[in-house]
């Protein structure tokens, strides 16, 4: 704590203190020697060796930043240490290749690291093929728990590369500019994986004003909107689409060349709609963007939380109401053209369900969010959209015992189904933990919180079916 303490001392910071950690985790025990604080956790010559040997940008040795130099000087007398070139390099090693974990991550926060020399020679894709965990306790497993695990989200042909995402599972669902954005920001390329270079962008889906068909933005569509708030220098510190550039289009919309920069395409028949059409479905959606991200901090917090299929609390301070109108800019987006399965349209719809405070509202949005992603590319939830389509199961399932446990004993309007909602929660709580058996293993976390909401729900249904069933004077 005193060492993490010296890097936040009167200096700006790029990194969250456990990244400067982790690098003076990874000098040696002759780096060290003659350091002015108690001697700390090292490695062997060899292990810093395979640290080095990856991937950092270039100069990083000889352009340290300025609060490397404060906690070399900090730690080590002049003359003596390792060095605040050296630190700086195994700091970008560790920025550029670990993986971490924690209880937020989706959301930015961590709370272990983990340098995996093989693992981090893997490549990134935005559809990746594969997921990783950290042991059987997924990736909040801590430094107890750093068995790396591997596992398919797809059939993986013999000879294929196998990837990994770089990126957090709500920011896969972000738009292609965004997510090459933080990529770029964060791991220091543009990324070219299949989706990113794919003809459409599939998280910018509109309703084909011709044929009421389904239509997407091209992956080159430029957008109208103002660049996000809070974005422009890069923020290495994991904020929510952090270093963020968005590319803006000179003059009218109108004006532009739709056919290039600003197509959008029906993939139900009509194919490239005429420019005044696309003009009006990327108006609508600079305006949903400009609404939902202009809202204030709360929505970009919670972002990448909600498109991962997160929950997180309801919206009851006063403070956070930032979209107090969530459910009529939806119904604005909407029919504006938005498509159910675009990116902005599950972002409101995600507010709209933390600011719901009926459990039936909330259920028909969370049925919404489920049905959207399962149907997306028409064959079911793409390999990315797994996970998010299991938590999304699992909110619902968590409401749907709210809304029957309120519906017991109480004469409502119209009256619950208390049988018919359990049997409803059942069936999702099931699909939840099949689909994170599958992706994460059976001692994943996720896993065991959706099989004991399957028993809790087993017991409840069988303790309302047998207290309605008439015993045998009943009968008689």
């Amino acid at each position: 704590a005193a060492v993490l303490g010296l890097v936040t001392r009167g200096t700006a910071v790029r990194y969250p203190p456990l990244f400067y950690w982790a690098a003076l985790c990874s000098l040696t025990d002759e780096d060290i020697q003659g350091a002015l604080v108690e001697r700390w956790p090292m490695v062997s010559a060899e292990v810093q060796q395979a640290v080095l040997d990856l991937h950092a940008p270039e100069g990083a040795f000889e352009n340290p930043g300025a609060e490397t130099v404060s906690l070399v000087g900090a730690l080590w007398p002049a003359g003596c240490g390792p060095g605040a070139g050296k630190v700086e390099r195994l700091l970008q090693s560790w920025v550029f290749n670990c993986f971490h974990g924690g209880s937020g991550e989706e959301d930015g926060r961590f709370d272990s690291l983990a340098l995996l020399h093989g693992a981090a020679m893997m490549s990134h894709s935005c559809e990746p093929t594969a997921v990783w965990t950290f042991g059987g306790g997924g990736g909040g497993g801590g430094p107890s728990d750093l068995t790396f695990a591997l596992r398919a989200r797809t059939h993986i042909d013999a000879g294929a590369e196998v990837t990994i995402p770089y990126l957090s599972n709500g920011a896969l669902r972000l738009p292609t500019p965004d997510r090459r954005a933080q990529l770029l920001a964060a791991k220091d390329f543009l990324c070219h994986c299949p989706r990113c270079d794919g003809d459409l962008d599939d998280t910018r889906a509109f309703s084909c004003p011709l044929c009421g068909g389904e239509a997407f933005a091209a992956t080159g569509a430029a957008c109208c909107f103002e660049g996000l708030a809070g974005c422009g220098a890069p923020d290495r510190g994991g904020g929510v689409l952090a270093g963020c550039v968005i590319e803006l289009m000179e003059g009218p919309l109108e004006d532009q060349d739709l056919e290039g920069r600003g197509a959008v395409v029906c993939v139900s028949g009509c194919g490239t709609l005429p420019p005044v059409l696309a003009s009006s479905l990327l108006t609508a959606e600079a305006d949903a963007r400009a609404a939902l991200l202009g809202a204030g901090p709360t929505v970009a917090r919670r972002l990448e939380l909600w498109l991962g299929g997160g929950l997180g609390d309801r919206i009851a301070d006063a403070d956070d109401a930032c979209l107090p109108n969530a459910l009529g800019l939806l119904e604005q987006a909407q029919t504006s053209g938005l498509g159910g399965t675009h990116w902005i349209v599950d972002a409101l719809r995600a507010v709209a369900v933390e600011q719901a405070t009926d459990d039936r509202l909330r259920c028909v949005l969370l049925r919404a969010r489920s049905e959207s992603c399962e149907e997306r590319e028409h064959g079911g939830p793409a390999p990315h959209a797994m996970a998010k389509l299991a938590r999304l199961r699992m909110a619902l399932s968590e409401t749907l015992i709210c809304l029957a446990s309120k519906a017991s004993g109480v004469s409502e309007e119209p009256a619950v189904d208390e049988v018919g909602v359990l049997r409803e929660a059942l069936d999702v709580s099931r699909g939840a933990a099949g689909t994170f058996e599958v992706l994460f293993g059976h001692l994943h976390p996720e896993f065991c919180q959706a099989t004991a909401a399957f028993d809790r729900i087993s017991g409840l249904l069988q303790e309302l079916t047998m207290s309605d069933a008439p015993d045998a004077c009943d009968a008689q």
